[in-house]
């Protein structure tokens, strides 16, 4: 009987996961190039066959993130009931914690490459704009009530991404790690999103969107 073969991860890859780890825990600022290196256990120079630089391998990530998230959006074709928007929002959450390092603060990426400042923008602006059109969506077919001056649509837009770079850094985790600590910081992010536009829901669009949100409450302590 031959043994299965497992299937050899390429260098190039092993790279970039093994970045996003250390962006994700520590900063980008804080780890260089050669620290990617060693973690792996190959030399700074058989990195850089691969990246020259460490902007070469952030700007790498960048792009994947946009690609995961617009493929994301793209993936639900005019959702309409709160099984689909919670769905939406979930795995946008998902992949965002994934790359958090992004998110930590556009100064800490923006300095490196304009290229990278560009996409994060647009990247931003995308998701914004699928927002507002989901909050449209779900106005237009009468589960949310119009949101009226002095307040707006794209008001309440702005403050649900800036409730979502918070919570997505999990500043409320209680010593949660790996999976758990992902697990939640999704909820997180599902609770704020939906605490702030509750107000707006019809009765029962609000109910079957709380059930969706409380299904992903995790069991380790969390504040709320």
């Amino acid at each position: 009987m031959t043994a299965t073969k497992t299937k050899k991860i390429p260098t190039r890859e092993r790279i970039v996961q093994t970045a996003i780890t250390l962006f994700n825990e520590d900063g980008v600022n804080a780890v260089a190039a050669y620290r990617i290196a060693a973690d792996l256990a190959i030399s700074p120079g058989n990195l850089t066959y691969y990246f020259s630089t460490k902007t070469e391998i952030v700007r790498e990530i960048v792009t994947r993130l946009e690609s995961q998230l617009v493929t994301a959006i793209h993936s639900f074709d005019d959702p309409s009931d709160a099984d689909q928007i919670s769905a939406l929002l979930v795995r946008i959450f998902r992949i965002m914690r994934s790359y958090r390092f992004v998110f930590e603060g556009i100064q800490s990426i923006a300095g490196l490459d304009p290229e990278i400042e560009r996409k994060y923008r647009e990247l931003e602006a995308h998701i914004q704009l699928t927002t507002t059109k989901v909050i449209e969506k779900v106005i237009g077919d009468g589960l949310m009530k119009p949101i009226r001056a002095p307040n707006s649509t794209a008001l309440v837009v702005d403050n649900l991404w800036a409730a979502w770079l918070y919570c997505i850094r999990s500043p409320k985790l209680a010593g949660l790690r790996g999976n758990d600590a992902d697990d939640a910081a999704v909820y997180l992010c599902a609770l704020h999103h939906f605490s702030m536009l509750e107000p707006y829901f019809s009765n029962r669009f609000a109910t079957s969107m709380y059930e969706n949100i409380e299904a992903l409450r995790p069991k380790g302590a969390i504040k709320g």
